[in-house]
């Protein structure tokens, strides 16, 4: 065959250290309401600056707590033996909309635990997880399961989202309309 397939990929970002989004929720909050007595009287310009510059500063600490888990999908085959394997609990409507049972699908092929039915070898969803200056962060398919079982189910949401959509999603050829607004030439020399 000519042609060579690369397979869809996503990224899921998780912050290790959830605390401090309380953190940043309470500085956000103290800006807001300096930014409104700012409106009320314009001399109260200083109070503003450093709440801002606090905001920033737990935002950046969230951003060196966090790692970016690099998915990418399986071939075909290998994605509906895993949904064999996984079949829709009965009287369950969200596995009855996907087709799968969705409490276990997710968990296993993240873990890479491999459907009996699949004799050839399949590279792991997870291709890699980084820290945010590009930092390897050495990560094992057999980890997954205690990693997972700290996540809240917000966090734990966004693995099954990416998941569902690199194996059962649209993959069309991206289109951004910002991007194309922002380089096309005006026709204007």
């Amino acid at each position: 065959m000519t042609l060579v397939v690369k397979r869809p990929e996503k990224r899921v970002e998780v912050c290790l250290d959830g605390s401090l989004q309380a953190e940043w929720e309470a500085a956000e909050a103290a800006l807001a309401e300096a930014r409104q007595r700012k409106l009320l009287d314009a001399r109260l310009v200083d109070s503003v600056q450093p709440l801002a510059k606090a905001v920033r500063e737990i935002e950046d600490k969230a951003r060196e707590e966090s790692v970016t888990f690099l998915l990418r999908g399986m071939p075909r085959h290998v994605w509906d033996a895993f949904v064999a394997d996984h079949p829709e609990r009965e009287g369950h409507d969200l596995d009855k909309a996907y087709g799968y049972n969705t409490e276990t699908i997710f968990d296993a092929v993240l873990a890479h635990k491999l459907p009996a039915s699949i004799t050839a070898e399949v590279p792991p969803t997870i291709v890699s997880v980084t820290k945010q200056d590009g930092t390897a962060v050495p990560f094992a398919p057999a980890e997954w399961q205690a990693f997972a079982d700290e996540l809240t189910n917000a966090q734990y949401g966004s693995f099954q989202v990416a998941v569902n959509e690199i194996n059962r999603g649209r993959t069309n050829v991206p289109f951004s309309p910002a991007a194309y607004r922002e380089t096309r030439s005006s026709g204007k020399k």
